[in-house]
């Protein structure tokens, strides 16, 4: 079954938005880029089924339980095999996306929704929205139909610059969080807006400073990665240990299935990087990973790695 059924794109049309900022605390170090932070941080999201191994990257108040033995995961290898035969069908035609960013003045948003953060959406689009620029929303596929398509509704989910599609089901820790990332990446690599720039963004995160000089910011430093970056990740539970997205009656979980086998460790990266998902990736980054990185031959590597989302782009690029 496709991701994204085809429909007709009208010419974009100018919204009422606000260039106003948030006032809020801007964290130590931040930037004119990175001037955005978390509005909300609920961890009540996070599946209870989480094992113990990982338990030292979320608060020690998370509770944590055990996979659900019988758990099925034909549903997810699916989801990982839709995603190679995507990226393998794009590169057969990778003349025929540019070289060089199409529009220097343009910048493309890649939103990743939940069903806990969905009633923030709206307002994060009304506040960043230009006709120039380019959307590619993802709806987690836990979201009940009724929620998506009342959000859809609104004026501005039917400009022809803005996409959305409700295809993956995420968990915390899950590879269809990377997934989610890279068909994002590949759904506005195709956009015919154009854009030079492309910014990861969750409806929980807002602007605190005005959107002018993040404008400026990329304007003067159009070709640099922003991506908030930790040095190469020693081996650790999330490396040398197997995990695998499976489907219960409560949701997609994470499970725990043992150590590495040898073949899989062969096949890994040399050093493994750790970022945060959320960052800035030019044109050139972009295209590089949906086009001509190894993602496809290291898919097998990724899909049974905890937190790829925070792995997987920031090794591709650093090795």
């Amino acid at each position: 079954m496709p991701c994204l059924s085809r429909c007709r794109r009208r010419v974009p049309v100018a919204l009422k938005g606000s260039d106003l900022a948030v006032q809020a605390h801007a964290g130590e170090g931040a930037s004119e880029v990175g001037s955005w932070q978390l509005t909300e941080h609920d961890f009540s999201c996070v599946p209870a089924n989480l094992i113990r191994y990982i338990k030292n990257h979320l608060p020690d108040d998370v509770d944590y339980g055990v996979c659900i033995e019988g758990t099925r995961n034909t549903k997810h290898h699916e989801q990982t095999n839709q995603m190679k035969e995507l990226l393998e069908e794009m590169r057969r035609d990778a003349t025929k996306v540019p070289l060089a960013a199409p529009h220097r003045d343009a910048v493309a948003y890649l939103v990743l929704c939940s069903a806990h953060d969905a009633h923030l959406l709206l307002r994060l689009l009304g506040t960043v929205y230009r006709p120039e620029d380019s959307f590619w929303i993802h709806f987690d596929a836990k979201m009940s139909p009724k929620a998506v398509a009342e959000i859809q509704r609104h004026p501005i989910m039917n400009q022809p610059n803005v996409q959305s599609e409700q295809v993956l089901a995420g968990c915390w820790g899950c590879p269809s969080l990377a997934w989610m990332k890279m068909l994002g990446l590949l759904r506005l690599l195709q956009s015919p807006t154009g854009w030079s720039n492309v910014m990861t963004l969750s409806p929980n995160t807002f602007p605190i400073k005005p959107l002018k000089k993040f404008y400026a910011a990329l304007d003067q430093y159009r070709d640099t990665i922003f991506m908030w970056t930790t040095k190469p990740a020693p081996v650790n539970m999330r490396h040398n240990q197997m995990w695998e997205q499976r489907h219960g009656e409560n949701g997609s979980v994470l499970c725990h299935l043992g150590r590495r086998t040898l073949d899989s460790v062969v096949k890994a990266p040399q050093a493994i990087y750790k970022a945060s998902q959320w960052d800035v990736l030019p044109w050139a980054a972009a295209r590089w990973l949906v086009l001509e990185s190894p993602v496809i031959e290291q898919m097998e590597f990724w899909k049974s790695t905890a937190i790829p989302d925070e792995h997987m782009v920031p090794t591709l690029l650093g090795n």
